[in-house]
C-alpha cells in the first residue's frame, strides 16, 4: 500500500494538534507532532544555541522522537520557537520527520509540514484562527503570540506560510469534535 501523508499547519494556538490527532485517529494514520520535537530538543538544550543543539540531535535521536518533561511550559514553546528558526537545526531534523513512521500513511502537524517536510502530501490543510482567539487559548497576550508569529512568519529557513494547494480550515466555533468531524469530511473527500 502507498503511504499518504496528509499535513496540518497552522500557527501557534489554533488547534492544529487536536485536530491532527482527532482526524490521524479518525483515518487510521500515524501522528507526526513536529512541535514536540522542537520541544524535546529545547527541554535538552542547556543553552539555546545551535552549535549545543545539533550535538543533542545528534546525540538524542530516541528522545527526540518519544519525549517526555514539561513540553508544554511557555518557557520550552519560547526556546523552541528560537531553536526553530536555526538553519542547521531544520536541517537536521527534517531527515528524522520524514523517515518517520516508515511504511505507514501519517497525519504530520506543525507549521511547514505541507510547504518544506512533505511538499508532496497528498493532502494539505492550514488551519486558521483571530489572535485574540489564539491568546485565549494558549492562555497568553496577544503580543506573545504576534511575537512568535512574527518569528515563525520571518523566519529564514522553513517560514510558517500557506503551503501551495492547501485547504484553509477555519477552527474557530464548534465543539473540538465537530472541527474534527468538519476536517475528516474535507480530508476524505481529497483522498
Amino acid at each position: 500500500m502507498e503511504r499518504t501523508v496528509v499535513t496540518i499547519d497552522g500557527l501557534a494556538g489554533s488547534g492544529k494538534s487536536s485536530l491532527a490527532k482527532g482526524l490521524a485517529i479518525k483515518l487510521g494514520f500515524e501522528l507526526l507532532n513536529s512541535g514536540l520535537l522542537y520541544r524535546a530538543l529545547a527541554l535538552l538544550c542547556a543553552e539555546v544555541s545551535e552549535v549545543d543543539a545539533v550535538r543533542k540531535i545528534k546525540e538524542n535521536r530516541e528522545f527526540l522522537l518519544s519525549p517526555s518533561g514539561d513540553l508544554y511550559s511557555e518557557d520550552t514553546a519560547k526556546k523552541a520557537s528560537v531553536l526553530a528558526a536555526m538553519p542547521k537545526v531544520r536541517e537536521l531534523l527534517l531527515p528524522i520527520q520524514r523517515a518517520s513512521f516508515p511504511g505507514r500513511s501519517i497525519v504530520a502537524e506543525g507549521r511547514d509540514m505541507g510547504s518544506v517536510v512533505f511538499p508532496d502530501a497528498k493532502v494539505k490543510v492550514f488551519v486558521e484562527v483571530p489572535v485574540s482567539e489564539r491568546a485565549l487559548r494558549r492562555g497568553v497576550s496577544e503580543v506573545v503570540l504576534e511575537e512568535r508569529d512574527k518569528r515563525d512568519k520571518e523566519r529564514e529557513a522553513a517560514p510558517a506560510i500557506i503551503p501551495d494547494g492547501a485547504i484553509i480550515f477555519d477552527n474557530t466555533g464548534g465543539s473540538l469534535e465537530y472541527k474534527i468531524e468538519e476536517l475528516y469530511q474535507l480530508v476524505r473527500g481529497r483522498l
